[in-house]
């Protein structure tokens, strides 16, 4: 019971608030739509976001062990690389289905991810050193920038996406496409104006910052989640658009 008191002590419901609430949507517009794979991608990034905290919580709690190191070092890079293929591979399912994920290449990068995971966490099991250590960090470090630009990419194939549609399907679904991708925007922008209010001005022991973090990154991940079942339920996206490939590169 002290273990799981301990557990508890770390998990902050508000922190995980949007994660939970795309979860749940995830889960509502997945049961209506099991065959289309832009709402199996959603819900499968809506869990990723969630697990995103697992390590975290983990090395918190286990004790400071090679082998709960070596557990924690392996998730946080195999979560955060899956995180990254899931939003581009979200944006280039949604509203339509680019043509480059013809070449199968998602599963590749999903594969490379739990690859470099595995040997993170293999590295650091085997061989504890400082010196090693770094390393590792410095794949994890590497984490930040590749979700950045994954989520780059995701927000122009969705534009490019959107802007490939008949003047009628635009005007049709002009909110929930383009809410999605605001919502995308206003997330990676959050993440990165909190690097650097914490890295440049607050420090993380301001409680300013702490609460400022908070409203944030709350009030941005929420729009996602909300315009993407908007787009599920009002429009009915998912059952009028088919998940075609449309024409152009």
């Amino acid at each position: 019971m002290q273990g799981l008191s301990s557990f508890a002590a770390g998990f902050d419901p508000i922190d995980t608030a949007p994660a939970l609430i795309a979860l749940v949507i995830g889960l509502i517009v997945w049961r209506r739509h099991r065959a289309d794979r832009r709402a199996r991608l959603f819900l499968a990034l809506a869990v990723s976001e969630l697990a995103f905290g697992l390590p975290l919580l983990l090395s918190l709690n286990i004790p400071r062990t090679p082998l709960g190191a070596a557990a924690t070092d392996g998730l946080l890079v195999t979560i955060g690389l899956l995180s990254a293929a899931l939003f581009l591979h979200f944006g280039l399912s949604f509203p339509h289905a680019r043509p480059w994920l013809r070449r199968g290449y998602m599963t590749s990068l999903y594969s490379a991810a739990v690859v470099v995971g595995v040997i993170s966490a293999a590295v650091t099991l085997v061989d504890a050193r400082p010196a090693v250590r770094d390393v590792v960090h410095a794949v994890l470090m590497l984490v930040g920038p590749l979700v950045l630009i994954a989520s780059i990419t995701a927000c122009v194939a969705i534009y490019r996406s959107y802007r490939e549609m008949t003047a009628d399907e635009r005007r049709t679904y002009r909110v929930p496409v383009l809410g999605v991708l605001v919502g995308m925007i206003a997330s990676m922008t959050v993440s990165l104006l909190l690097g650097v209010m914490f890295g440049l001005v607050f420090g993380v022991e301001h409680r300013y910052a702490i609460w400022t973090v908070n409203t944030l990154a709350t009030a941005g991940e929420l729009l996602l989640p909300l315009f993407f079942f908007l787009a599920a339920s009002k429009h009915r996206l998912l059952e009028r658009h088919g998940q075609d490939y449309v024409s152009g590169n």
